[in-house]
């Protein structure tokens, strides 16, 4: 196999629902694989979610970081991102 023909990998998340409770487990898990493991989850190449998640999907296709998301739950001011202000 050439050098040429090696893809690099793609990436994708899957979000469920669960209404609020969900939504910010989501967002913990997030700000924990960033924490842990350095991955973006803004980053990815497919976004698929479900109820609670689709609006997480939708977001993080638009640019929002997990980080973002975090604070804004938290009801703290949103540092940066299309959600700041």
């Amino acid at each position: 196999m050439s050098a040429a023909s090696v893809r690099a990998p793609r990436r994708g998340i899957v979000l469920g629902g669960a209404g609020v409770l969900g939504g910010t487990w989501a967002v913990g898990a997030l700000c924990a694989l960033e924490q842990t493991h350095g991955f973006a989850a803004e980053n990815v190449e497919v976004i698929v979610g479900t109820s609670a998640g689709s609006v997480l999907g939708a977001l993080l296709g638009c640019g929002v970081s997990a980080k973002n998301l975090r604070e804004h739950y938290n009801e703290e001011v949103v540092s940066g991102g299309p959600l700041a202000g």
